[in-house]
């Protein structure tokens, strides 16, 4: 029997409460015994529907009040007209976009009007029109499968500790179980969140540079719009052969997958040499430590998780030798264009 520590389960109180996509449930066993595992194209037809939907509805209501805006504003209608179809135009070409950036494993768009931006955003209209017809789960299962193939053509990845694993209170026994066998594996922390916005808190206290969140599809699609446009997120679905938010089946296999460090997310996107308040303290800092310490050209400072070099460069200023240790490979290069000797 291994020494080891059993992994800490940390619970989080915060304010929207998990689960509560399913206040209307009748109590009726789910279909397909909660198993909603749907193909990744069944997103794309019900994203084609959703978004030629929103336009019908915006050209439906100019159509509507056009003749009236007319008789206030000659010639507006006209420039509507043309605005709309230039952002129709452009909505079907970036759905387009995602759609080649998922059939040819290439990242054709950058994150941030990719799946970081207005693919969130598709992502909440698809699964209401879905709703009107009952559709919602399954379609809401291949959307993530579509999310996660679009984050994980990024080919980023995270260095050791630097993920967070995001876990709803619902998971059977058996699943937690797994859940803590594979975090004491792979030293990956476990957070139990027993209400929304669940990852807000963590990423504050915690700043992660990658989430793997556990959901049912419903949490899973609001969270990823509260979440993944600030910071990496692969997201997993259970099943609920119980029904929800009670005894919720989990996919290990997958897990592991997930939170195995070679398979994950080695770009990271925040820089420290950003914030000038945290630059002033680092250097004061700095100045600090060498008389305090009495460093000089025969020390050594060495850091792990240097970031951009934010740090060790006022050592490199005051002809201190140092290393950086730093897993992203884009942050450890803009160390090194600062003199900042750098290991990745």
């Amino acid at each position: 029997m291994s020494d080891t520590a059993r992994p800490q389960l940390i619970r989080l109180e915060v304010d929207r409460r998990l689960g509560h996509e399913w206040d209307e449930w009748d109590g009726k066993p789910l279909p397909n015994q909660g198993n909603y595992d749907s193909p990744p194209h069944l997103f794309f037809q019900w994203s084609a529907a959703g978004l030629g939907a929103a336009l019908g509805i915006i050209a439906l209501g100019l159509y509507l009040l056009g003749p009236r805006i007319g008789l206030l504003l000659p010639g507006v209608p006209t420039y509507l007209w043309i605005g709309l179809g230039i952002v129709s135009g452009m909505s079907w070409l970036w759905w387009l976009l995602i759609l080649l950036s998922y059939a040819t494993n290439r990242a054709l768009l950058p994150a941030k009007i990719a799946e970081q931006g207005p693919f969130l955003r598709l992502m909440s209209v698809t699964s209401r029109v879905a709703d009107r017809f009952g559709r919602r789960d399954w379609v809401e299962n291949a959307s993530v499968k579509v999310y996660n193939a679009l984050a994980l053509r990024r080919a980023k990845k995270v260095g050791q500790g630097e993920l967070l694993l995001l876990i709803p209170r619902c998971l059977s026994k058996p699943a937690i179980d797994g859940v803590l066998a594979l975090s004491g594996k792979y030293e990956v922390p476990v957070f139990v969140a027993t209400r929304g916005q669940l990852a807000r808190r963590v990423i504050k206290e915690r700043r992660p540079r990658a989430i793997v969140a556990v959901a049912c599809e419903r949490d899973m699609v609001s969270g990823l719009h509260d979440v993944a446009g600030r910071v990496p997120v692969l997201g997993l679905t259970m099943t609920l052969p119980a029904g929800p938010c009670k005894d919720a089946g989990l996919n290990l296999v997958q897990l592991e997958e997930f939170v195995t460090p070679e398979n994950i997310f080695t770009e990271y996107a925040y820089f420290s040499s950003f914030s000038t308040t945290w630059l002033q303290h680092s250097k004061k800092y700095t100045l600090q430590m060498i008389d305090h310490f009495k460093l000089g050209q025969n020390s050594l400072v060495v850091e792990i998780a240097s970031n951009d070099g934010y740090l060790l460069q006022y050592f490199v200023e005051q002809n201190i030798p140092c290393l950086g240790i730093e897993p992203a490979a884009n942050v450890a290069k803009a160390a090194i264009e600062k003199g900042v000797q750098t290991l990745i």
